[in-house]
């Protein structure tokens, strides 16, 4: 299991294999570490705008205290006529229902007087926005049980007491998960894909194909002749 723990800001450190304690034979490589310097992390829920497929967003988004960016203010009136929508209501998950529901049962006149849901994002020019964003809890801390749990495997697997450093050094480097499609370049712009990740196995299908969204680039020199 991935358990996403950095974001924008981060403390990293190159060093040389044997500061850890892990046991094993040393591999001559230097090991890079990773160290968060927020509690919040800045997402961009892009798979939220269809009902009840990112569950993780919409149970964030069902929490109070949360910091959105860029999704639609819902009157009580919208909120009234997505809950009897019996059909398409019944996609999202239990929280967001939840809140919906909450909300629209509240008198008019009741603060607050807004809701958002994870699938709205907001219209901009009649469109719905393409960078709806909002700050998420860190997983790790939110859940501690689970990360302890993880913390305790990994000292068993090593074969070290668990109070013991263990510091994990970063294994594959991925692509962003927000890499989405740019629009087409000029015709005398080349494009060339992103830096490719690895490994790049350890992507799941379907989504890796989207991972590599050809990204243009100013020509320099002839670095990359084509054939």
């Amino acid at each position: 299991m991935k358990v996403q723990t950095e974001d924008d800001i981060t403390a990293s450190i190159v060093g040389p294999a044997h500061l850890t304690e892990r046991p094993g034979p040393v591999i001559g490589l230097s090991r890079k570490y990773v160290q968060n310097c927020e509690n919040l992390l800045f997402q961009r829920p892009d798979d939220a705008i269809v009902r009840g497929y990112d569950k993780q967003t919409e149970r964030d988004m069902a929490l109070p205290d949360n910091f959105l960016s860029n999704f639609e203010p819902l009157t009580r009136f919208d909120a009234r006529e997505m809950r009897d929508d019996a059909v398409a209501f019944s996609a999202f998950t239990a929280p967001m229902q939840q809140l919906l529901a909450g909300f629209a049962d509240q008198p008019d006149d009741q603060s607050p007087r807004y809701v958002v849901s994870s699938a709205n994002p907001r219209l901009v020019g009649g469109k719905p926005s393409k960078n709806p964003r909002y700050l998420q809890q860190r997983p790790d801390l939110t859940n501690a049980s689970a990360t302890a749990a993880a913390d305790l495997a990994m000292h068993l697997q090593a074969k070290l007491p668990t109070h013991a450093p263990l510091p994990i050094p970063v294994a594959p480097v991925m692509p962003a998960p927000d890499m989405g499609p740019l629009p087409a370049p000029p015709a005398s712009v080349p494009t060339l894909p992103p830096s490719v990740p690895t490994p790049s196995v350890l992507d799941t299908m379907p989504a890796i194909p989207f991972q590599f969204t050809p990204v243009p680039v100013a020509p320099v020199g002839n670095l990359f002749p084509r054939k």
